[in-house]
């Protein structure tokens, strides 16, 4: 076996580090190759969650749950009229 001396077992623990630098380099420019590749899918993400929630203004879910509560509302009113109108009309028809 070879006795190293301690020149040489700095320069292999920095030739260590070195690679392991470079490896992390490696990562890290494909981790960033991946998230620009997505930017533009996170930008679509945030665009539509404004569309929905809004910036401090009522949103599209906002509005639509409204509309939607207003449509439930007229549909029961106007079965409620459209029952009343037949009911007359059946009572005007038998005891008339």
């Amino acid at each position: 076996m070879v006795k190293k001396t301690g020149y040489e077992e700095v320069a292999f623990l920095l030739n260590e580090i070195r690679d392991a630098q470079i490896a992390l380099k490696k990562q890290v420019n494909d981790l960033e190759s991946t998230l620009d590749k997505r930017e533009h899918i996170d930008k679509m993400v945030y665009e539509n969650r404004l569309l929905l929630s809004g910036n401090g203004k009522p949103g599209f879910a906002t509005i639509r749950d409204k509309v939607m509560n207003w449509d439930g509302k007229f549909t029961a009113l106007s079965l409620l009229v459209l029952g009343n109108i037949i009911v007359q009309i059946i009572v005007k028809v038998f005891y008339s």
